[in-house]
């Protein structure tokens, strides 16, 4: 659903502008994306959780809103105003630069490399992992998350 609304918002933004309602669209964006990202909850199973629901793995850890904040970040990327917008979001972040700044910045990175890696570089990305490793690892299922997200980026160079 998310999908067709991004798509909808990108497609029709000059009728936007024309109605002069593009800056409240803007303005509800930004909102819903601050919103989504003012906390960091890691979901995560473990290997008896896991077989209840019939996976086969050790474990499994995915973080609330990554989804649905990757998959409009891929859509907005698309389009010239979408990825104007996505560079305001990514900047908001690395402003911003608290724990759950900085973590939502290494998961969007994550998530969408591609795009992400035009507005910020991967030197600055391990810079933050680093800052991240050394001063926010919670707890235990952070440090497994904070792994794995290393193998991740290690993977993709």
């Amino acid at each position: 659903m998310i999908d067709n609304w991004s798509h909808f918002i990108m497609l029709n933004m000059s009728k936007f502008y024309g109605l002069n309602i593009h800056k409240n669209i803007i303005k509800s964006i930004k909102m819903l994306f601050v919103h989504l990202t003012s906390e960091f909850n890691i979901i995560f199973f473990n290997e008896k959780e896991c077989i209840k629901k019939g996976w086969g793995n050790k474990f499994f850890l995915f973080i609330e809103n990554s989804f649905l904040i990757s998959k409009v970040i891929n859509i907005f990327s698309k389009y010239i105003i979408g990825r104007r917008i996505v560079r305001a979001l990514i900047k908001y972040l690395e402003i911003k630069s608290d724990a759950i700044a900085l973590k939502w910045l290494l998961e969007i990175y994550k998530k969408s490399k591609k795009v992400v890696s035009i507005f910020i570089s991967s030197e600055k990305i391990e810079m933050i992992l680093g800052d991240a490793l050394n001063n926010y690892l919670d707890d235990q299922v952070t440090l497994l998350y904070f792994e794995n997200l290393i193998d991740l980026i290690s993977l993709n160079k």
